[in-house]
C-alpha cells in the first residue's frame, strides 16, 4: 500500500541536476516548461507606467532666510544676555537687596523661567539654522514658537529688556516663517 509519502514524491518533481559552469562560459538554456506556473507571478512591466515629471519647484524667496538670520539672532541676544548676567558677580548686600521682595514661589518661578528661557534659546537656535536650510517647515515653526514663548516668559518673569527685545526678534522670525511656508519643501 503507497503511504503519504509516496503520493508526495509522484507529485513532485525532481530538482533539477546541478550544473557547474566554468568562468567565461554560458549556462545551459532552461527546459522548455511543459505546463503553466502554478501561480500567477506579476512582471515588474506590470507595474510600471508613464510617471508625470514631479512639479517644478520654483526658486525659494529669501523670506525663510531672513526667519532664520532673525531666530538665531534671538537666540544670540538672549544666550549673550544670559551670558553676561552669569558672570556679573554681586556683593552680598548687592544679592540680599535682588531677592529681598521675593516669595519663595516667585523665586522658584523665576528659576523655571530662566532655564525654560536657557532651553529656548537652544531651540531658537536650531530653528534658526534649519530655516536658513530650508528643512522641515512644521519642525521649524513649532520650534521657533516655542523658543519665543519660553524667551517671553523669562522677559516677563524677570523685567528684563533684553530678553524682551529677543523674543521681539524670534516673535518677526515666527511671523516670516508663516508668510515663507512655500519656500519649503512638501
Amino acid at each position: 500500500m503507497a503511504g503519504p509519502d509516496d503520493e508526495e514524491q509522484k507529485k513532485r518533481p525532481s530538482p533539477p541536476p546541478v550544473e557547474f559552469v566554468k568562468p567565461g562560459e554560458a549556462p545551459a538554456p532552461l527546459p522548455p516548461r511543459d505546463q503553466p506556473p502554478a501561480a500567477w507571478v506579476t512582471r515588474p512591466e506590470d507595474y510600471l507606467r508613464q510617471v508625470a515629471p514631479p512639479p517644478q519647484l520654483r526658486a525659494p524667496g529669501q523670506i525663510h532666510r531672513v526667519a532664520g538670520i532673525l531666530l538665531v539672532l534671538s537666540a544670540l541676544v538672549a544666550v549673550g544676555w544670559t551670558i553676561a548676567l552669569s558672570i556679573r558677580f554681586l556683593t552680598p548686600a548687592q544679592y540680599e537687596n535682588a531677592t529681598a521682595g521675593l516669595t519663595p514661589e516667585a523665586w522658584a518661578i523665576g528659576q523655571i523661567c530662566g532655564l525654560l528661557g536657557i532651553w529656548g534659546q537652544a531651540i531658537a537656535l536650531l530653528a534658526g539654522v534649519m530655516s536658513f536650510r530650508r528643512m522641515s517647515w512644521r519642525f521649524v515653526f513649532a520650534a521657533s514658537l516655542i523658543s519665543v514663548l519660553s524667551i517671553g516668559a523669562t522677559a516677563v518673569a524677570f523685567f528684563d529688556p533684553f530678553f524682551g527685545g529677543a523674543a521681539g526678534l524670534g516673535l518677526v522670525g515666527v511671523i516670516l516663517l508663516s508668510l515663507g511656508r512655500r519656500e519649503f519643501p512638501p
